[in-house]
């Protein structure tokens, strides 16, 4: 057996090692910039789900100007969390000062009672282990205030840093929705020498968007469907325990803007409700709880990817399973955007399928417009591919044969 000897220039050999460090150096890059690429994907997103109500209010604006039209959706976006504040601070307010003024009263209970404690305690000879208690109990409340101090100072230091990142997502969402128009222009004019292609990615680029905007307003489908029936059982609760029938729209608002967090959102909406509860009914506040379960269970596994499914054209299973694995890979940020990126993949394939049946056909001597193809199978089932049509049978003769 001859031996092969391949001859490689020097040049292809430092042409090779040049790749696979940049390569090497690509990657090192977007790791370190990890952090600043994530606030940009955020500040994207949310410039294509405020797109369409910017470039609303923009059409019925006299000069059509879109930067005054994203300063209109941003102040009612401020509007609505302001709102929302002043409707729920002051039941607070009112709660807390309620306590306050009931808190001598509890007092001088509970110093009636420590009089029949102390009596207790010296009939069964317990005041020396009753005392040694109260001692350890100072000394761990003294630990736990000191770790709570260091705690409320670290949370403090986290919240700068939140705050820091949302006026950077704010600041270039903002530049997004003005600029945006300009630069998709210059994307498809530069980077497109051919016009068929050219109008081929943009109608792919048309579907992705109309998966994020049809993800956003199946979510506000499901977020006003959930907070009704939460206002709703609200209101049904301050009768029956005699409490502020108002708190039934501070309960709405609350769920409402919390069911845009993705997986998490209904429940900590959720958890705020039975809080403002409990302030003035604990039995209602467990009565809503029970109700938050049920409910919680019933959207997150019936109503959301039903919802989804038909916003998205996509399955219902798909859109759980994606919401699963997002969450698992990127906890809350990848739970938010599993359903756009799987729905943008979806629109792909699709496409990678049609494409490959039109070039197959071709090979066959038909011809398919790639537009109007019906036989194009979705990447995942749906309901009408789930349809079983049943055979015709020819019908039986009812005269017998001879």
């Amino acid at each position: 057996m001859k031996d092969v000897k391949l001859d490689i220039s020097t040049s292809t050999f430092v042409r090779f090692w040049l790749v696979i460090l940049g390569f090497v150096a690509a990657i090192g890059l977007i790791w370190l910039a990890r952090g600043a690429l994530i606030t940009v994907g955020i500040a994207f997103f949310l410039a294509l789900v405020l797109n369409r109500p910017v470039s609303f209010i923009a059409r019925h604006l006299p000069g059509r100007s879109r930067a005054f039209a994203t300063l209109i959706a941003y102040l009612i976006i401020v509007a609505i969390i302001v709102l929302i504040f002043f409707n729920v601070v002051p039941i607070f307010a009112k709660q807390i000062s309620l306590f306050l003024n009931s808190l001598p009263a509890t007092l001088h209970n509970l110093q009636n009672q420590s009089h029949v404690l102390d009596h207790f305690l010296d009939q069964y000879h317990l005041t020396a282990q009753y005392d040694a208690w109260l001692a350890d109990m100072q000394k761990q409340i003294g630990s736990i205030a000191s770790s709570i101090g260091g705690s409320f100072m670290g949370a403090l230091s986290g919240l700068a840093n939140a705050l820091i990142g949302v006026v950077f997502v704010a600041v270039l969402t903002f530049l997004m929705l003005i600029e945006g128009p300009t630069w998709e222009e210059k994307f498809w004019r530069l980077l497109y020498k051919n016009d068929v292609r050219r109008r081929h990615h943009k109608q792919l680029a048309k579907k992705m968007y109309e998966v994020v905007s049809g993800y956003v307003s199946g979510q506000a489908i499901v977020a006003a469907l959930s907070a009704t029936l939460t206002a709703l059982v609200v209101a049904i609760l301050s009768r029956i325990f005699h409490f502020d029938l108002a708190l039934a729209w501070p309960a709405w608002s609350i769920l409402f803007v919390s069911m845009f967090v993705p997986m998490f959102g209904s429940t900590i909406g959720g958890i705020i409700i039975g809080i403002l509860l409990m302030l003035y009914s604990w039995p209602a506040a467990i009565i809503y709880i029970c109700f938050l379960i049920i409910e919680q269970n019933i959207e997150g596994n019936v109503v959301v990817p039903h919802i989804q499914s038909k916003k998205l054209n996509m399955s219902a299973l798909l859109i759980l399973v994606a919401v699963i694995v997002g969450l698992q890979v990127a906890g809350l940020l990848g739970a938010l955007v599993a359903i756009p990126v799987v729905g943008c993949i979806v629109v792909l394939l699709r496409d990678v399928l049609r494409n490959r049946r039109v070039r197959m056909a071709a090979e066959d001597g038909v011809i398919i417009d790639p537009d109007n193809d019906e036989a194009d199978a979705p990447v995942v089932f749906t309901e009408e591919q789930r349809k079983f049509v049943k055979p015709k049978l020819p019908r039986r003769s009812s005269r017998k044969q001879d």
